[in-house]
């Protein structure tokens, strides 16, 4: 057996070793309020809907239909999530030849900011795990190699793509750049198909056509990828006769309440009952000192899994609200997003979920052996959070989103992959500033998990040290000038 074999085999069984420990360690896995009511959905006791992605609570319903095990999503999480590593850790050793950069991949994916949020199945966590295997398809995919390898990396990718979506829909902001790299990765199949169609031209020419076929290919996948998700999830509202709840209208519900003054919003020309609404509302939320998320924190609705949407009267004054006296102040709608963004960027929230709640725990959600479980709080909390606390915020990772990728641009090692992991990172972040309910660090957890891989990738020259043959890497082309299409 060859030595890049037997390595590989040692990712594989170092992955499984930290896969098996997680899923052991943490036993049913946590829950909160959101993950009972999707419980609840998977096994018929609520109707489903659309408040959290359905697709989760469908795979949830399959899951506990087969094992009857409440912990199934978790540990179908935690599987998806070590899968992405292998297959990145993968694409370090075998594109870019470095042992003990695939060595540091696997050391990053349990690292604390890492690990504190796989115990729980957020619907954060489970895109971080699709949005990982989907790159680590790509990544290891050989550029121009017209195979069934290739055919199957591609197509699980555009899978994991399409589950991602469907998981969270501002997950698009985060497959955009994947798409750009997996029409990179297949262009020169492309090109050698429509060989026999084109005629000679100059290497101008040739070079803008590589280009603009690269961006046709690129935006043909987003379509493709978004168009399949928006397909699906109309299916399963079909199928499943899923609820809508409307929650566009939380954020405007926000946006109306924290940046429509008392004045003119007692002046325009909405119900006298939701003008009240919203004046005592906001009265509240001021005197809690909380101005974001409203709808949970004064409106009326409270904490408990009571998910339900605003009144269907006060949905038409919202959006003339909204249409009529925010959107038309753009100044001020602008300083009223970016104070909530700037605490969101500052602030880290449910850094590491211990137990599950009341009513998690009475419907048979648990804690694993209490020896892992201190371990890993120790870890995670006296550690990571008490020590290492600037890598639980959002702001640390957007600025490592463009340190990262400059080290990437300047050395000119797996620039592609690099360059694609921070730009899906910097690009959900981003795609947070005009929705960002909460300062939770579950929402930052791709973004720390992206760059944190991203960062062994840009400098794994530094582990490879006297190697006898060249890696066998699939962003070798980008060191060329031509390289950049």
């Amino acid at each position: 057996m060859k030595k890049s074999s037997r390595w590989s085999l040692l990712l594989v069984a170092l992955t499984a070793f930290c896969a098996a420990g997680t899923i052991i360690g943490f036993g049913t896995g946590r829950a909160e309020y959101d993950i009972v009511e999707q419980f609840k959905q998977a096994v018929g006791q609520k109707q489903m809907s659309d408040w959290h992605p359905p697709i989760v609570a469908v795979v949830w319903r399959c899951l506990y239909g087969l094992t009857g095990w409440i912990g199934s999503l978790f540990v179908c999480s935690a599987l998806l999530y070590f899968t992405g590593v292998l297959l990145t850790a993968e694409y370090v050793h075998r594109r870019l030849g470095s042992r003990l950069g695939s060595l540091g991949v696997l050391a990053v994916s349990i690292s604390p900011w890492a690990y504190s949020q796989i115990n729980i199945p957020w619907k954060d966590t489970i895109l971080t795990g699709a949005l990982l295997a989907g790159c680590g398809c790509v990544m290891l995919i050989r550029r121009g190699a017209r195979s069934k390898r290739t055919a199957v990396l591609a197509l699980v990718a555009v899978g994991a793509l399409i589950f991602a979506t469907l998981v969270r829909k501002n997950a698009i902001a985060a497959v955009v750049p994947i798409c750009f790299y997996l029409s990179w990765q297949l262009l020169p199949i492309a090109q050698r198909t429509m060989r026999k169609l084109q005629a000679r031209s100059s290497a101008a020419s040739s070079s803008l056509r590589r280009f603009v076929a690269w961006l046709a290919g690129s935006f043909v996948l987003i379509f493709a990828v978004g168009g399949a998700a928006v397909v699906a999830d109309a299916g399963i509202a079909r199928v499943w006769h899923v609820k809508e709840t409307h929650q566009e209208y939380q954020v405007m519900l926000d946006d109306v309440m924290f940046s429509v003054p008392e004045d003119e919003l007692n002046a325009a020309d909405v119900t006298p009952k939701l003008k009240k609404r919203i004046n005592t509302s906001r009265a509240l939320c001021y005197e809690r000192g909380v101005f974001y998320d409203a709808y949970w924190n004064c409106f009326g609705r409270g904490h408990g899994g009571d998910y339900q949407p605003i009144e269907e009267s006060h949905r038409q004054g919202l959006e003339k609200l909204w249409r009529e006296n925010v959107i038309t102040h753009p100044a001020r709608y602008l300083s009223y997003r970016w104070s909530v963004y700037r605490f969101y960027l500052t602030t880290s929230a449910l850094e590491y979920f211990q137990y599950p709640v009341n009513t998690a725990q009475e419907i048979g959600f648990g804690t694993g052996p209490e020896p892992f479980e201190r371990a890993v709080k120790t870890y995670v909390l006296d550690f990571g959070v008490e020590k290492l606390g600037f890598t639980f915020k959002p702001w640390f990772w957007l600025t490592g989103c463009v340190l990262v990728a400059a080290v990437a641009l300047k050395r000119r090692r797996a620039a592609a992959a690099v360059l694609t992991l921070t730009a899906s990172a910097f690009l959900y972040t981003a795609a947070y500033f005009p929705v960002i309910p909460e300062a939770h660090f579950r929402y930052t957890h791709w973004p720390a998990v992206a760059v944190s891989i991203a960062l062994i990738a840009a400098f794994t020259e530094h582990f490879r040290g006297k190697s006898k043959r060249p890696a066998e890497t699939a962003d070798g082309p980008l060191r060329e000038k031509t390289s950049a299409l």
